[in-house]
This record gives structure tokens, C-alpha cells and sequence, in this order.
């Protein structure tokens, strides 16, 4: 496949005021579909507001899981936002577009329509890396976690619930679990979801593209030079595959694979020897 979009992304993250997270799902949505609505994106979030804006306690009223309440049961339970348990690995469940009018999703993308809806109505909230979870989390003190995939605010006791079921029994809450995380670090998991279900479906052309779009992210993600490699490779791109297999053995010696993978790296190199 031509990626066609591939440049506009990387424009969209050269950007001087940094990468607005919508403008970046939007893009992500684009770059795999042949058409996206945006002015009905846009629409769609002013409409879910303007719905929402009503049921919010008083902004001084000082009731941060009232608003945090009310938001989840407007989206989930009105709105009909839920996750997408029956098809977790739907391609669609992680655009934007298709959220918004099917209206559903799995974490991080139901995460982006909280997080707009309630951005318009004057709402201070962030998106959590949770582990295996993604979550919203709303300003306050303290602050209060929403999870969008099952419509539910979370106290520390659910928190922890979700937290031992992604990382064990003896896995203990801990503050840096609930930091907010910057738009960059939102995309990155997007992408990141998304090579994984191309590769699931053995699609690598898409796989390539998400991981195109990570390393313009993040050009310090070494692990993403490997599987960038790999998948190159697998497509008969042998010199770039070449390239990203030497970047990756030159910055992670260590890795358990190393005695593979330079071997791949000497069968890329006689490869290109006998074309040359």
C-alpha cells in the first residue's frame, strides 16, 4: 500500500504548540480508511456535549465524583458508549470516526470521546496509561478515575481490582500508575493497539504503516526499529529491513534474540549483495 497520509503526520507533529490528541486520532483514522467525515466528527462531539452539559453538578459545587458520575452515566448509559467485548480486536473499534458513530470502542479510543465531550464543557481531564486499562482520569483533589470501557467511576478498591488482573496477585496501587498522559504518549498506545491487531490478522502493509507512524512519535523507541525490521523483511523490503535490524542490534545488544536476529541481518546483507 502507498502511504499517502505518512508526511501529513509527521507536519501535524512538527507542529510548534505540540499535537492536539483529536487532530492525531483523526490522522490515525485517515491514514487506514478511505474516507473520514471530520466536520461530522466535530459535530458529533459538540452534540454529545451539548447533551452532557445539563447533568453536570454546578462547576463550584466542589463535587468532583458527582461530575465524574454524571459524565459515565450520560456516555455510557444515555449516549450508549460501551466497549467493544464481543469484537475487542475490530480494526474499527480504534478509530475515531467509527467510535463516534457506532458508538463503541475498547479503552483508550472511548477514552478520546470523554475526554472531548467533556473537554467541551469545561471539564479537566486527562487520559491514564493504566496498565492494561486505558482510563480517564478527572482533575481534583483527589483526583477521580473513570473507566469509559465499562462506563464505571473507580474507586482505589476497583483500581486495584484492575490492576492485579493486568499485572498479578502481589501487583500493589502505586502513584505512578495514575499519572495523566501527554497526547504523545495517547497516540503511541493508539499505534501501538493497532500494529497489533494488523499483525494478529497477518496485514502487513498496515502493520508497517502504524509502525511508520510510531517511530515518527517516538524516534527513541528502539524496540520499534525491530519490529519495523521485521516486518520490512517480510515484505521483501531488504534494505530498509536492513537498516532497522542494524539500528536495532547497535542500540540493544542485550536482547535475548540477538544471536536470530544477526542472522537475519547476515541473510538481508547476502540478499542485497546478489541484487547488487
Amino acid at each position: 500500500m502507498s502511504d499517502e497520509t505518512l508526511p501529513a503526520f509527521r507536519d501535524y507533529l512538527a507542529r510548534d504548540e505540540g499535537p492536539a490528541l483529536l487532530e492525531g486520532a483523526l490522522l490515525i483514522a485517515e491514514a487506514f480508511q478511505p474516507h473520514v467525515d471530520r466536520a461530522a466528527c466535530h459535530a458529533a462531539l459538540d452534540e454529545l456535549a451539548r447533551e452532557l452539559a445539563p447533568g453536570l453538578p454546578p462547576g463550584d459545587a466542589g463535587d468532583a465524583a458527582g461530575t465524574a458520575r454524571a459524565l459515565a452515566a450520560y456516555l455510557h448509559d444515555v449516549a450508549g458508549f460501551s466497549g467493544n467485548a464481543v469484537d475487542y480486536y475490530d480494526a474499527r473499534n480504534s478509530f475515531i470516526d467509527q467510535v463516534l458513530r457506532r458508538r463503541t470502542g475498547i479503552p483508550i479510543s472511548l477514552a478520546l470521546v470523554y475526554m472531548e465531550a467533556g473537554r467541551r464543557c469545561g471539564l479537566p481531564l486527562h487520559g491514564v496509561g493504566f496498565p492494561g486499562h486505558f482510563l480517564v482520569r478527572l482533575e481534583a483533589h483527589p483526583p477521580v478515575l473513570v473507566d469509559p470501557f465499562a462506563g464505571a467511576v473507580l474507586d482505589e478498591e476497583g483500581l486495584q481490582v484492575l490492576l492485579r488482573q493486568a499485572l498479578g496477585a502481589a501487583a500493589r496501587l502505586e502513584p505512578g500508575h495514575l499519572q495523566p498522559a501527554a497526547p504523545r504518549e495517547m497516540l503511541f498506545r493508539m499505534l501501538t493497539n493497532l500494529k497489533h491487531i494488523y499483525l494478529r490478522q497477518s496485514d502487513l502493509p498496515h502493520a508497517l504503516a502504524c509502525s511508520h507512524r510510531l517511530l515518527a512519535l517516538a524516534p527513541g523507541a528502539v524496540p520499534e526499529y525491530r519490529d519495523r525490521g521485521l516486518i520490512q523483511r517480510e515484505l521483501g523490503l531488504a534494505a530498509e529491513a536492513l537498516a532497522d535490524l542494524q539500528h536495532y542490534l547497535a542500540h540493544a545488544p542485550r536482547d535475548v534474540h540477538v544471536e536470530t536476529l544477526e542472522r537475519t541481518v547476515r541473510e538481508l546483507e547476502g540478499q542485497l549483495r546478489r541484487f547488487n
